[in-house]
C-alpha cells in the first residue's frame, strides 16, 4: 500500500525558483526510503508537500491513496495523519513545559481534558519521555527531538503518522531527508517515520 505518493509535483517558489520538478515519489508501508542530495536539492521542499505546508505549482500528493484537496478541513485530517519533525527541535518547541507542549495539539482539536491527559501520556511512554511532563524546554538536543516526536503522537487520530522516533514499535515504514549516507541512529536532518495509530 502506498502511504504517501506524489504524481507529477512540480513546485515553483513566488521568486521564480522551480525548486522540484514532475517529481515522482512514494513511500510504501513497511519500507525504508532515504532521500538523498546537497542543499538545496529539493528534499525539505518535498515533505514540505507531504502534509499540505506547501501546495505543488502542479501535480498532485495522495495520502493513503486519496488526492489532498487543499481545503481546510481536509489539511487538518492530513496533518493529523502525516507530521514532519524539523532538523532544528527549535523551530518546533515553544512551550515552557514539556506536558505543554506535547498537549498543545490535542488541546487545539478540541478534546477533552481526559482526553488530552491520556494522549500525552500514551505518547511520552510510546517514544520513552515518561517522567519528563514538568521538564521545561529547552532540553538536550535528543531529547528535544523526541519531544517533537511526541507531539505528532499525540495529534494521531487514526492510521499513521509522520514522525521521527528513537524507538520504532508500530513502523510501517520511514523516509528521511539527509545530504550524505549516515548510520541510523546519527541522523539528524529532517526526517519522518510512518506509524500506524493503534
Amino acid at each position: 500500500m502506498k502511504i504517501i505518493e506524489t504524481k507529477d509535483l512540480t513546485y515553483e517558489y513566488p521568486d521564480g525558483t522551480k525548486a522540484l520538478e514532475k517529481v515522482n515519489f512514494n513511500a510504501e508501508e513497511g519500507k525504508i526510503v532515504a532521500l538523498l542530495g546537497p542543499n538545496g536539492a529539493g528534499k525539505s521542499t518535498l515533505f514540505l508537500h507531504f502534509n499540505g505546508i506547501l501546495r505543488p505549482t502542479h501535480g498532485s500528493v495522495h495520502v493513503d491513496g486519496e488526492t489532498v484537496s487543499y481545503d481546510k478541513k481536509e489539511l487538518l485530517k492530513i496533518r493529523q495523519k502525516v507530521g514532519i519533525v524539523f532538523q532544528n527541535p527549535d523551530d518546533q518547541l515553544f512551550a515552557p513545559t514539556v506536558l505543554e507542549d506535547v498537549a498543545f495539539g490535542p488541546m487545539n482539536m478540541g478534546l477533552s481534558n481526559e482526553e488530552v491527559e491520556e494522549r500525552v501520556k500514551d505518547a511520552l511512554l510510546r517514544v520513552g519521555m515518561e517522567g519528563y511532563e514538568k521538564s521545561s524546554t529547552p532540553l538536550e538536543w535528543g531529547s528535544e527531538k523526541t519531544c517533537c516526536n511526541c507531539r505528532h503522537t499525540c495529534n494521531e487520530t487514526q492510521d499513521h503518522g509522520a514522525r521521527r522516533t528513537h524507538k520504532r514499535p508500530r513502523s510501517k515504514g520511514c523516509f528521511t531527508d539527509t545530504q550524505t549516507p549516515i548510520p541510523v541512529k546519527q541522523r539528524g536532518n529532517d526526517h519522518c517515520n510512518i506509524h500506524p495509530r493503534r
